[in-house]
């Protein structure tokens, strides 16, 4: 693998282009050509990683090539690398009324794509959906390779929400839709209500880039157990949530990340732990409730009798959403340390904090510029060169050590909103002195520094409801008149938090961070392929 920019700027576009096909297409993995004259590759690509043949010179010893080809031509669609369990609608009436219902879903642009029928796994026999379009695709060519869709289920005759989705530890962790069915029948609130899914069956539904891996092969530039087996997961629930940013009013955006709260807390008392606790994963249901979604991640930390579970393969390193990672995670470099419960407790803080700066027009005192505050606080990282680890989190512990004018910040507008922020930080900022002692080796703390317990939910819990409670809410989510945008926030989600080049680097963590994958730093301003062109190229799923 040559170390040339030139070099470089090839394999982005090879990697942006394996990414686009499989993301246009129902694929499972793709075999690609890439021709370089004299010489051509054959590459085959799947969620797990790439397979390169050596150079073949087709004009001096084309035979290689050729009988790749004439093996090519003969290949069913499955082992060509398409979904089985995907097939392109026919009926012309049950095309329409999909269109019909989904079309409120579906982009203008893709209002050109076919109409699908894919195949959910269930009990019994595979419940089948309709899709037209998608409502997200995924960036990276390996790892997790999260979809989304609204998809149109004739047999209930309603919209439906389905996700699709690669996953590891497929032999010794429940799957998104084992935990939900395991939460929604113990009646855990706020948690998606799960219709079908599964694993998908059979080996075309599994990577097998890693199988090359081990034994160690001269020609394999993997260290052996870097990459992992992904097996494909698709699941359907009841309604497609709101996103968090729509939240009405700013006592309705305390409640749903309260709602999302108490979901975690029922969920961890049956023995899982969500570990991907953000924004986009607190949602909004059709009755205006908070939910918390996407339990891809959450694995168990007690078994079904209650035992804890220590040292278990994937509870150790970081994994989750680099903006509201704990601090401890960030931080973290050799000493790998478990993901525990006060982790996911901060990342709720660190939620209601993000959403304070953009929404709530806070009162800080020296009146910073918040959008570089944001910057600071929640996307800064650095790179470690030896270890090939970004590490981060610096502000934060600076706000969790008391320090810096975030921690006076007021909320004249939502003075509740400004207890909950105050009152929890205080929470935090205990927890990080009492870490800070122990890491000094200070065996008795002074008696009027009790410790919070965050292996528990009690703490946050009633501070949440204390606010929640109290008077003097804003109804509406526009500051009051009379009040300046004096922080220079942007005063709505909606609008998005923008940052200039260079201010910050986020590195996109999907799945454990241990886990290697090309596609994570391809950005468009690469020169690779346009998503226009591939898809003029490639027929939209």
């Amino acid at each position: 693998m040559l170390p040339t920019s030139e070099a470089a700027a090839a394999r982005r576009n090879v990697v942006l282009a394996l990414t686009r096909h499989l993301n246009l297409q129902w694929r499972n993995f793709v075999f690609f050509l890439l021709f370089n004259d004299p010489f051509a590759y054959i590459i085959r690509a799947d969620r797990a990683g790439v397979v390169v043949t050596e150079p073949i010179n087709f004009r001096n010893k084309p035979g290689p090539l050729l009988e790749f080809l004439w093996r090519f031509n003969f290949l069913p669609p499955e082992e060509r690398g398409m979904d089985s369990t995907v097939r392109l609608a026919t009926d012309a009436k049950e095309i329409d009324v999909a269109k019909e219902k989904l079309a409120a879903h579906v982009s203008k642009r893709r209002q050109a794509s076919p109409v699908y029928i894919v195949e959910v796994p269930d009990t019994a026999t595979p419940r089948k959906v309709l899709a037209w379009g998608c409502l997200s695709n995924c960036k990276s060519l390996t790892g997790r390779s999260t979809r989304f869709a609204a998809v149109w289920d004739p047999e209930a005759e309603k919209v439906r929400f389905l996700k699709d989705m690669w996953r590891t530890d497929a032999e010794t962790r429940e799957g998104e839709s084992d935990i939900l069915r395991i939460l929604n029948d113990a009646k855990v609130e706020y948690v998606p209500t799960l219709l079908a899914g599964g694993d998908l069956p059979g080996r075309y539904h599994q990577t097998m880039t890693q199988t090359f891996t081990s034994p160690k092969q001269p020609w394999v530039l993997t260290k052996p157990g870097v990459l992992e087996k992904w097996t494909h997961h698709r699941l359907l629930e009841e309604y497609i949530p709101t996103p968090l940013e729509d939240f009405k009013t700013p006592k309705g955006f305390l409640q749903a990340l309260f709602d999302a709260f108490l979901a975690h807390k029922g969920a961890y008392a049956l023995g899982f732990l969500h570990r991907d606790v953000s924004d986009g994963n607190i949602m909004i249901d059709e009755n205006g409730r908070g939910i918390l979604i996407d339990w891809e991640l959450a694995i168990r930390v007690r078994d079904k009798q209650g035992a804890s579970i220590e040292n278990r393969e994937g509870q150790h390193g970081r994994v989750g959403t680099w903006k509201f990672m704990s601090y401890n995670l960030l931080q973290q470099k050799e000493d790998r340390k478990p993901h525990g419960l006060p982790d996911d407790q901060q990342s709720f803080f660190w939620v209601g904090l993000y959403y304070i700066l953009l929404s709530f027009n806070p009162v800080i005192p020296g009146n910073p510029y918040v959008p570089k505050f944001i910057t600071k606080l929640f996307e800064r990282s650095d790179y470690d060169e030896n270890l090939r680890y970004y590490t981060g989190g610096e502000a934060k512990l600076v706000l969790l050590s008391g320090g810096g004018a975030l921690s006076r910040l007021s909320i004249p507008d939502n003075k509740p909103m400004g207890a909950w922020f105050t009152k929890a930080l205080d929470v935090f900022k205990l927890d990080n002195l009492h870490r800070q002692l122990t890491a000094l080796q200070v065996s008795s703390p002074p008696t009027e520094l009790p410790q919070p317990n965050l292996e528990q939910h009690d703490a946050l819990e009633w501070i949440f409801r204390d606010s929640l409670d109290a008077g003097g809410w804003s109804p509406t989510r526009e500051p009051k008149k009379g009040r300046s945008d004096t922080n220079q926030a942007s005063g709505s989600v909606a609008k998005k938090h923008k940052m200039s080049p260079g201010e910050a680097n986020i590195p996109e963590l999907d799945g454990e961070d241990t886990q290697e994958c090309y596609g994570e730093d391809i950005r468009e301003k690469d020169g690779a392929l346009r998503e226009a062109e591939a898809e003029a190229v490639l027929p939209s799923w």
